[in-house]
């Protein structure tokens, strides 16, 4: 229940954080499997997953499929059995990252002074 919750509020916060920002499009491609959400248009917001614990990958496909079919917003996520900081370092060299990266703390310190940005200092945070 606590991975339900979770998988819930996390894409909850997606929506709000695209609302401010505007969304990404992606596709995937290699060895990556991908649900996609609901239907999509040039206009449509899109988010990309990358999930890199399998074990949660049904429940986060599930939770994705719901909430792009109740809000309009595409959302593909995205798992790969590839080494996860070699996968996404291949994807940023690309320029074409996922909206999210839900990976390992270990991932996060590898590709974190890269590609990441450091929110910190925000008041959710």
């Amino acid at each position: 229940m606590k991975k339900v919750f979770a998988i819930i509020l996390t894409l909850a916060s997606l929506l709000s954080l695209t609302a401010c920002g505007g969304g990404n499009s992606g596709s995937g491609s290699g060895s990556d499997n991908s649900a996609s959400g609901g239907g999509s248009s040039d206009t449509a917001v899109s988010i990309t997953i990358f999930n890199s614990k399998n074990e949660i990958q049904p429940d986060l496909e599930e939770a994705a499929a719901a909430y792009s079919a109740a809000n309009g917003v595409n959302i593909e996520v995205y798992y790969s059995q590839d080494t996860v900081a070699a996968h996404l370092a291949t994807r940023y060299a690309a320029k074409d990252p996922y909206t999210i990266n839900m990976v390992d703390a270990k991932d996060v310190y590898t590709l974190g002074a890269q590609y990441g940005y450091d929110m910190s200092n925000q008041l959710w945070a």
